[in-house]
């Protein structure tokens, strides 16, 4: 007998289906893309115990003819391609010609179905892969898919399958991305005869959310609406600080399709960078369309990844888009708020919104019905995002041999407010009204603007101040400050190999590092962002949280990460004692950054208390 041979048919089938076929979640996503393909407008869904017993999708598309019944549950059989150019302006949610038949390979499955030319519908029953006759049957227009016994063949595989519970979970969740991706189709859900999800169909985003993840959430949610060029990207993105403690909340659409894409979840977390808790995830639904010939979903037999001719590029537009929404949406969280639904985790708590999110603007034409075209279209054109800042000039950094540098006379006057020597007096803040009472704890700062009552983190406070000026200061040119001593650097293997991997960015970036021995360095300049209190062991965190995380940072990230750590470093401890003048030029400063309600870890700067509420629980109202 021979070593090689071929596979018999059945076998091959059964092979195919374990690709696209995983579990009752996958039959009931290839269905409804089917029939989203077909034009449906309604889609119900029904199913029993997990979903291995019993699946049925009905739509109200196109239909099926009589002929159509039997090429449909071949392999390889489809109405969505008919060359391989076609491959690179597919446009439609499937094309591999494989999920009717893998399904069908491994289940009892039916098709009832008539098209709206015709007056009766037709049936097909196919068991284990192996079709029936078609026969007449009567039906409304549209299509039903019905799957029961899934697996029956393939037994192993259902010894995979988790809780009953656990399954229809996973279908839930499933059915609410899909229709998170066609807003303007009414889904319905339902399992053992209770309606688990009912979306209304109406073309309005923020109606899905609600429905699929509850009102609360979708108050919360704000809209992003951005074009680059021939990109755009629209849907919905939490307010700071409203966060889950895994990404099961975010979705990315390419079109109506439902993506996995670690390089947009990244470049999501990196667009609430200091606006939200280390460790919190954001909740999202944003919808990416670009020209089809500039994205690859044939790399996944369930079309769930997708490859970006310009990878970078998109993630970089998402990151801003989303940034630009966060920046003009940021607010003081009411003192009463109750975050216990966004806390990322037990250690570290979110920062919400002073006031709800401002009503959606008209020009995110996804959260609604579909826009119409030509001119009208082009009047309502998303916002596009403040353009990038230009790229540094690639030259070495300047060289100062300074023992310490202070910090600048506003910053010193916080801690010495005796000090004279003060800059010219900045345009008043978005605080210009605020008055500190008095220092709560040695940490706190109690304010009022004769409006609203205001608790103020003094630590977190300084460090928004000192984050954005030495983030301003720093940018655009590349300097070195010469320590008076030089520090031992001393790595482990691990740690010596990703600084000699990024040892010219660190150089370009302003530090000079000379080797000293094994293992062993000297650190004689770091960039000019101090006073620093130990560089060496700013260095070694700095190494520790930049370099050894997921995607290679480029310079201006690198700057960032330096920057943030020297801020938190040099400023106001919590504990430190502040008279009335230094509290108030703190509030001062912080009125001038940009963003002065959260820390650059997220966390938020103050709380607040309007004076009717404040009456209320004291009953005077």
């Amino acid at each position: 007998m021979p070593e090689i041979h071929i596979l018999e048919e059945n076998t091959v089938n059964r092979i195919a289906a374990g690709e696209v076929v995983e579990r009752p979640l996958s039959v009931v996503k290839e269905l409804v893309e089917n029939a989203l393909d077909a034009g449906a407008t309604q889609v119900e869904i029904r199913v029993e115990g997990a979903g291995d017993s019993f699946i049925s999708v009905r739509d109200d598309g196109r239909g099926l003819r009589p002929g159509d019944l039997p090429l449909a549950l071949t392999p390889h059989a489809t109405s969505k391609l008919r060359r391989i150019e076609d491959l690179e302006t597919i446009a439609t949610m499937g094309f591999r010609g494989e999920a009717l038949a893998s399904i069908a390979a491994v289940s009892r499955l039916s098709i009832l179905s008539r098209t709206r030319e015709e007056t009766a519908g037709c049936l097909i029953r196919c068991e284990g892969g192996t079709p029936g006759p078609v026969t007449a049957a009567g039906c409304a227009a549209g299509t039903t898919v019905t799957v029961e016994d899934l697996f029956f063949n393939t037994p192993a595989r259902r010894k995979f399958l988790r809780s009953a519970q656990t399954e229809a979970g996973l279908i839930a969740e499933m059915t609410g991305r899909l229709a998170f991706g066609r807003p303007d189709v009414a889904f319905r859900l339902t399992r053992g005869g209770k309606t688990i999800l009912a979306t209304p169909g109406n073309g309005r985003l923020p109606d899905v959310v609600g429905a699929a993840w509850g009102r609360e959430t979708a108050r919360r949610m704000l809209p992003v609406a951005a074009r680059r060029g021939a990109w755009e990207i629209s849907g919905l993105t939490a307010a700071p600080g409203f966060a889950r403690s895994n990404r099961q909340h975010q979705v990315f659409l390419l079109g109506a399709r439902v993506i996995r894409s670690p390089g947009l979840a990244r470049a999501l977390q990196e667009a609430y960078h200091t606006l939200t808790p280390a460790g919190a995830c954001p909740i999202a639904v944003l919808r990416l369309t670009l020209p089809p010939g500039e994205t690859d979903v044939n790399v996944h037999p369930a079309k769930l990844e997708v490859k970006f001719q310009s990878e970078r590029e998109v993630e970089e537009f998402l990151r801003e888009s989303v940034r630009a929404v966060l920046t003009a949406q940021a607010g003081a969280r009411p003192l009463g708020w109750d975050d216990r639904e966004i806390r990322p985790s037990r250690r570290a708590g979110g920062a919400g919104p002073l006031r709800p999110p401002a009503p959606l603007p008209e020009q995110a034409r996804f959260l609604y019905a579909p826009a119409p075209a030509g001119p009208e279209r082009e009047r309502e054109g998303a916002a596009t995002p403040p353009p990038s800042p230009p790229p540094e000039a690639e030259e070495s950094p300047a060289v100062y041999a300074v023992p310490a540098v202070p910090p600048p006379p506003a910053e010193a006057a916080i801690r010495n407010p005796a000090s004279t020597e003060t800059d010219p007096e900045p345009p008043p803040g978005r605080f210009a009204a605020l008055r500190p009472l008095a220092q709560l704890f040695r940490t706190y700062i109690l304010a009022t603007d004769e409006t609203d009552l205001y608790i103020i983190d003094q630590h977190a406070a300084h460090e928004r101040v000192r984050y954005e000026r030495l983030l301003a200061d720093t940018r655009g040119r590349r300097a070195a400050q010469m320590l008076l001593t030089p520090e031992t650097l001393t790595f482990s293997w691990q740690e010596e190999q990703i600084f000699l991997e990024y040892y010219e960015k660190l150089r370009d970036l302003g530090f000079i590092v000379e080797e000293f021995g094994p293992q062993t360095y000297l650190l004689r300049a770091a960039p000019c962002t101090g006073p620093y209190a130990s560089p060496a062991e700013v260095f070694h965190r700095f190494l520790a949280e930049t370099l050894t995380g997921g995607a290679p940072p480029d310079a201006e990230r690198l700057l960032e990460r330096w920057v943030f750590l020297t801020a938190c470093r040099g400023a106001v401890k919590a504990a430190e004692p502040l008279t009335l003048p230094a509290m108030e030029e703190l509030l001062h400063m912080l009125g001038q950054t940009e963003n002065p309600y959260t820390c650059p870890h997220g966390r938020p700067v103050l709380l607040s208390m309007s004076r009717g509420e404040l009456e209320k629980r004291f009953f005077r109202t």
